[in-house]
C-alpha cells in the first residue's frame, strides 16, 4: 500500500485550524494553580482541559493537561479530590 491509497481509505483530512488557545480561569489552589483553558484542534472545534502548575520549591512546574468532552460534572469530582 502506497501512501495514496492510504489517504484515500482514510477519507478527507479535517482543517488545519490555529491553536486559539485561551484562559478561562485561573484558581491558587495551594498546593497547584489550575488554569481553566480552552483550545482549538480543528476549525471550529472547542475543546476544554484543565492545567495544573505544581508549586515545588518556589517554581512552578506543569504537571497535566486534562481534558475531557463529555461530562463535565466528572471534571469537576476528580479536580475535587485532588
Amino acid at each position: 500500500m502506497n501512501k495514496d491509497d492510504l489517504l484515500f481509505l482514510l477519507g478527507k483530512m479535517p482543517t488545519k485550524a490555529e491553536l486559539a488557545f485561551k484562559v478561562i480561569e485561573e484558581v491558587d489552589c495551594g498546593k497547584f494553580i489550575l488554569k481553566k483553558i480552552n483550545y482549538s484542534a480543528e476549525a471550529g472545534e472547542i475543546i476544554p482541559a484543565f492545567l495544573l502548575f505544581f508549586h515545588i520549591h518556589n517554581w512552578q512546574c506543569l504537571a497535566i493537561m486534562y481534558f475531557r468532552r463529555g461530562n463535565p460534572d466528572y471534571n469537576r469530582r476528580l479536580l475535587s479530590s485532588i
